[in-house]
């Protein structure tokens, strides 16, 4: 049985905001693994940034675990650096094309952080893909039969 865990993120005044394309792999595997919960959201942790990814149908937004735990309003959490948002899925020519959206910048360093980003939540997609294959695949018997020859 899956354990809930509710988690609070504070999301800071936007410093800056531009125009980009996510890479299809991506955001391909974002869309797989939403379809594949029952959950509104996906966590998926950065382990090599110490960074967790949470992906919903809006947004992804990235968190660096290491940057504190701060408390509002006798609320506690941890802040949101950056977020992908304003996806348009439609403005691509195939399954393979980018993703037009936005880069929302919460922290001054947080375009630092950028580029490194990409490639990790990219490694980070597929290393969860490979182990929901390997736990939800359904078990698999064999058979050995021997081999009759007619002498």
């Amino acid at each position: 049985m899956p354990m809930t865990f509710r988690e609070t993120f504070f999301r800071p005044i936007e410093l800056s905001r531009e125009d980009w394309t996510i890479p299809a792999a991506p955001y391909n595997s974002t869309r797989r693994l939403l379809k594949q919960t029952k959950e509104k959201c996906v966590f998926v942790p950065i382990r090599t940034m110490q960074f967790i990814a949470i992906i919903d149908e809006q947004e992804i937004v990235f968190i660096d675990g290491a940057s504190g735990y701060i408390y509002r309003d006798n609320q506690g959490g941890r802040i949101i650096q950056i977020s992908w948002r304003n996806f348009r899925p439609q403005d691509r020519q195939s399954l393979f094309s980018p993703v037009p959206c936005q880069i929302v910048y919460y922290l001054q360093n947080a375009k630092r952080s950028m580029k490194r980003l990409v490639r990790e939540f990219s490694d980070a997609l597929v290393q969860m893909e490979q182990r929901q294959v390997q736990t939800n695949a359904p078990a698999k018997t064999a058979r050995i039969l021997a081999i009759r020859t007619n002498d």
